[in-house]
Formats: C-alpha cells, sequence, structure tokens
C-alpha cells in the first residue's frame, strides 16, 4: 500500500509557526505547544514534547504571524485527527493531523474588516521602483489569501518596505498594494510578506474569496 506521504494530494507549505494542540484524556483536557513544520489545506506536521495518540481526535490553533491595525493576530483553528506520530530528537514527536475543518481568524486590514481566509497556492510577483529609479520583479508565492490581502513568499529580502505592485501570473491582472508585515524565512534569502491590496478583490488570488461583514 501507498504510504500517506505519497498519496499527498494538496499542495503543502514548508511554514513554522506555533501551534497549540488540545486533546483529552479520561475526561481531562491536554493542551501542549509546538510548532509546525508543514501545512496544507488538509494537514498539518507538527512537533511537540507531547502528542495525542494515533486516532485521538484534537484541536488545534496556529497563530499566523500576521496583524491588522488592531493588533490581532491570524489564528486558524483546527479540529482533526492524529494520523502518525513518530519520534524526533531533542525529546519531540512529530505529529501528522488530518485536518477535517478549519477557520481562519483575524484580519488584514486597518479599516477593521474582516473577510474569510484560506491556505491557496497561486504565482505571484510583487513589483517596485528602485531608490534609482529601476524596476525591480520578485517571482513567489501566496500561502494565505483573502479578499483584502495576503501572505506572499518571495525569493529575496530587497523588498521595499511600503508599496509594490502584485501580479497574478497565471490571469496577469495587477493590483497595487501595501507591505504591511514583513519577515525574513531563516537560512536563505527568503521573504515572507503581509500584503494589503489596494481595491479589495474576490477573485483576484485565482480563488474565489468573499469579502464578509464588514464592522459596522
Amino acid at each position: 500500500m501507498e504510504s500517506p506521504d505519497k498519496k499527498q494530494r494538496a499542495a503543502r507549505f514548508p511554514l513554522e509557526f506555533s501551534v497549540e494542540a488540545r486533546w483529552q484524556i479520561s475526561g481531562q483536557q491536554v493542551i501542549r505547544q509546538g510548532t509546525t513544520r508543514n501545512i496544507s489545506c488538509t494537514g498539518v506536521y507538527f512537533l511537540a514534547e507531547q502528542a495525542p495518540a494515533v486516532g485521538t481526535r484534537s484541536d488545534l490553533a496556529l497563530r499566523l504571524p500576521i496583524t491588522g491595525g488592531s493588533g490581532e493576530p491570524t489564528v486558524v483553528r483546527c479540529q482533526g485527527e492524529v494520523l502518525r506520530v513518530e519520534p524526533q530528537s531533542s525529546n519531540r514527536v512529530g505529529v501528522a493531523f488530518r485536518i477535517d475543518q478549519y477557520q481562519l481568524e483575524g484580519h488584514f486590514t486597518q479599516q477593521g474588516r474582516r473577510s474569510p481566509r484560506m491556505l491557496w497556492r497561486a504565482p505571484v510577483a510583487a513589483m517596485w521602483t528602485n531608490r534609482e529609479g529601476g524596476n525591480c520583479q520578485a517571482v513567489g508565492e501566496s500561502e494565505v489569501v483573502n479578499a483584502h490581502g495576503g501572505l506572499i513568499r518571495l525569493p529575496t529580502r530587497m523588498v521595499p518596505q511600503d508599496n509594490v505592485e502584485i501580479m497574478h501570473m497565471r490571469t496577469r491582472e495587477i493590483q497595487p498594494a501595501r507591505i504591511v508585515w514583513r519577515e525574513p524565512i531563516p537560512g536563505g534569502r527568503e521573504v515572507r510578506v503581509g500584503v494589503e491590496l489596494s481595491q479589495p478583490s474576490e477573485n483576484f488570488w485565482g480563488v474565489r474569496v468573499p469579502f464578509g461583514p464588514s464592522k459596522s
């Protein structure tokens, strides 16, 4: 039989975020902290000092380092089942977790608007003008998107601090955007940036992401 790793269908992202796992043992709730190693829309692989047994129904809370004007982080809350537990170094175990349902909370925008978020991989290019007036471009991919913005991974750290244009490489649609958050990815030259689109769009990322309710 083919192993679960070889049967992966959803695109997986090598993301390291903090995660909190909750499960029940003999009616008592257990809470443990860990770190993700990769994430997709169907599953998470994370490391922790203790893990639920295979087959245990559990809740996960992943904190994405994206904040809006209120300083509220984006939290992915997942319910699902533990598929595999593997010994790792440093007294930790690796946990393969199947996501049955998830909800993304938080918001990108300073106006406090909310719209659903989803893990979505799309080829994008960030374009900007440098201080010498030259045109620059970096081609990367989206990781998390909503109608107001997204989390993008780019292969260069030479990204401006403020304004860029984001182009979807398949549709060639271009949107002006503002960089609201950035973090170098350890171990290389890549950077992860949070962008806010100047004109919210349900379809810019190549998948429909509805606007959702606005604050009154």
